[in-house]
């Protein structure tokens, strides 16, 4: 638009009404970065610690020269839902004590240091960032070995395998497969499932693409998924909209 009211204003300059808007779908995130590096795109979202510390450090050429500027920036709004979804029509997950063990014996404390390398903060709530609206006093469950086995067994996971997973009576084993589609936090998946050994779980972890793992939760053929739904800048939360079993 020739005429935009805004167009020469001191915070709008350059940023909008673009005479041209170039759209392209690179599926892959490390060939993005490249893309980046090489002039091919104009910004790339630094917020996984792989890139942001070792790919691309501040002592980068391209940072140093100037020609690549990082920024971090803070607000205080809701957040994309990210954690484990798990679907409580399958065996053993409909029991609200085995849901509740898992949640002890998901050390995300050390995800965040080792994977996000402390640049991460932990969500109490699937409603966080909604200002009077987020329960003040509610907390995420902390990583708990011993309350993770109380739980477990009173689901009737008691005694371990031979290889350290807990069984029930029928011999069933404490194991359920988790699946993401997100290739790039494949890592969060590996630093959970040796943690959760600790308490006698075995998580068995599957990377799949974006696009299948969600037909997968679609179509309700998922144990427990690590994934987020989107949410708005409003001012209340939703909960019936994201629920999956």
């Amino acid at each position: 638009m020739d005429d935009w009211w805004a167009n020469d204003k001191k915070h709008w300059r350059y940023r909008f009404n673009a005479d041209r808007l170039r759209i392209r779908v690179i599926r892959d995130t490390p060939k993005s970065f490249e893309l980046f590096l090489a002039g091919e795109m104009d910004n790339f979202g630094m917020n996984l610690a792989e890139f942001n510390f070792d790919r691309l450090p501040d002592s980068h050429p391209l940072v140093q020269r100037g020609l690549i500027h990082k920024a971090t920036f803070y607000n205080d709004i809701p957040r994309p839902t990210w954690g484990l979804w798990m679907n409580s029509a399958r065996r053993h997950l409909d029991n609200n004590d085995v849901r509740i063990g898992i949640n002890y014996a998901s050390n995300w404390e050390l995800v965040i240091q080792q994977f996000f390398r402390g640049e991460y903060a932990r969500m109490n709530t699937s409603a966080d960032g909604y200002g009077s609206m987020t329960h003040p006093d509610i907390r995420a469950r902390p990583f708990d070995i011993v309350r993770a086995r109380e739980h477990f067994a009173r689901a009737g996971f008691v005694n371990r395998g031979a290889d350290g997973i807990l069984v029930n009576e029928r011999g069933e084993r404490l194991s359920f497969t988790l699946s993401t589609g997100s290739e790039a936090l494949a890592g969060v998946l590996t630093i959970l499932r040796e943690e959760a050994r600790k308490a006698g779980l075995e998580f068995r972890i599957e990377v799949l693409d974006a696009s299948t793992n969600w037909k997968k939760v679609q179509e309700k053929n998922h144990d427990i998924t690590f994934s987020a739904f989107g949410v708005s800048v409003e001012l209340f939360p939703r909960y019936w909209e994201t629920i999956t079993r």
